[in-house]
């Protein structure tokens, strides 16, 4: 392996170890997020000695459901997108320990306004990630439901 074949292998190691560890923060953010606010939205409906206007707390459930669901669904796209690229960044290093990569597969392509080695860009466009795909989906669908019914629940109680 030479010296320019082996920068681009450490490159996309530490690729790797980025979007591996940005992966998980994505994630743990996400969930986070959730829990939060079905705890907070809970506690709401809990609660009724509420001394705000009906109107007022309406608006203020409609628009954290709305908020929580927004980001959580913004966080699992973050997650997703480093999830493939942990996956296109392992798949190319395995290969790269086996065989010295030909300069055309480290050459510099541009995704996303962001210079990456080609094969890397390649996998990365090949892989998907259906697991992902779900909870990016899924989550937000069931913070709106459930505030939903938080918000139906209030409008019975009034």
């Amino acid at each position: 392996m030479n010296e320019e074949q082996k920068r681009a292998f450490e490159f996309v190691q530490f690729l790797l170890a980025s979007y591996d560890d940005y992966d998980h923060k994505k994630e743990r953010e996400a969930y986070v997020i959730a829990v939060l606010y079905l705890g907070a939205t809970a506690s709401v409906l809990i609660n009724n000695g509420w001394d705000l206007p009906p109107g007022l707390l309406l608006l203020a459930l409609g628009t954290a459901t709305l908020l929580a669901a927004v980001l959580v669904f913004w966080q699992l796209r973050n997650r997703r997108f480093a999830g493939r690229m942990v996956a296109a960044c392992t798949t190319v290093a395995t290969r790269w320990l086996t065989e010295n990569p030909p300069s055309a597969e480290y050459r510099a392509t541009c995704m996303h306004h962001i210079l990456w080695p080609d094969a890397v860009v390649r996998e990365f466009q090949r892989v998907r990630s259906t697991e992902t795909s779900i909870a990016m989906i899924a989550v937000p669908l069931v913070i709106l439901a459930w505030g939903g019914v938080a918000i139906f629940y209030f409008l019975q109680i009034l």
